[in-house]
């Protein structure tokens, strides 16, 4: 029997009612889960340690994707720091650069590692309540890690989620109970655990590496629809995306990547074909 972990994290953002600048601004939201061995946490989580010690940044201090570009305009444009990133100011916008990247290669020293992204595209029609958007993600994702791990009759996952707010992890939490007792595409989940755990972005190494995978997966997405006179902007993301977490996507027997690793949320085939073309001409 062998336990994994899955680790997820979220980016961007989504609201029921949107205008024409707030679907420009804020294109997707979007969820990354990121798989990992049980028994390769323990060592995971002290090389991310030892990564902070070496770039010189305290190991209590927790590191968001979004200081990053923070960081670029405070240095750039002399904007204020978020209060989140202002232990950053005195650090080089590369040296952050090098630590982000650092701490997803991470992951390539792990024998088991599978990311699934899924991805609502704020320019649909969907107009469902935030909880209700965040219900379908969960459901995506449970389905597809109990998926992963069908063949083999006793592996188990447990997968742990950043917290959002008391009102809503008390939501998710019921919403996923239910789907694990009553069951929904897969009629019986047997390969995750019965309750979900939300874990604390300042606490778990994990959940911060996986803010890194998430951040730099909204902004390859951005990327690919965007202006190419944009492209700059998002050079950085582009790489990481590529060279990584591209890489580490889960696949179909057959290696079919769109509706296994990267998932549109809700259905929408339109969108999917639209997101595969785009970025499958750019990766290769």
């Amino acid at each position: 029997m062998s336990i994994y972990f899955v680790f997820s994290d979220e980016s961007g953002d989504y609201k029921p009612e949107r205008d024409n600048n707030y679907t420009i601004n804020t294109p997707f939201y979007i969820r990354t889960a990121l798989i990992i061995d049980s028994s390769e946490w323990k060592e995971l989580s002290e090389k991310y340690y030892e990564l902070k010690k070496k770039f010189g940044i305290s190991p209590s201090k927790e590191i968001k994707w979004h200081c990053l570009w923070q960081l670029w305009k405070f240095k750039n444009k002399g904007t204020q720091l978020p209060k989140d990133c202002e232990f950053l100011k005195e650090i080089r916008y590369k040296k952050l650069e090098s630590f982000i990247e650092n701490s997803i290669l991470l992951i390539q020293d792990l024998k088991y590692r599978k990311i699934i992204i899924t991805i609502t595209n704020n320019s649909s029609g969907i107009k469902v309540q935030k909880k209700d958007l965040l219900k379908m993600h969960l459901q995506d994702i449970m389905e597809r890690v109990e998926l992963e791990f069908n063949q083999s009759a006793n592996d188990l996952a447990i997968i742990f989620i950043d917290n959002v707010n008391e009102t809503i992890d008390r939501y998710l939490r019921e919403i996923y109970s239910e789907f694990f007792i009553k069951g929904d595409f897969i009629k019986k989940y047997s390969h995750i655990m019965d309750s979900l755990s939300i874990e604390y972005s300042h606490h778990s190494v994990a959940i911060q590496i996986v803010d890194f995978l998430s951040g730099c997966s909204l902004n390859f997405f951005k990327s690919i629809f965007m202006n190419k006179n944009f492209e700059k902007n998002f050079e950085f993301s582009r790489k990481i995306f590529k060279d990584y977490n591209f890489q580490y996507l889960r696949r179909s027997q057959d290696d079919e990547l769109f509706g296994y690793g990267i998932k549109e949320t809700p259905e929408d085939e339109q969108f999917r074909n639209e997101l595969k073309n785009k970025a499958l001409f750019i990766i290769k």
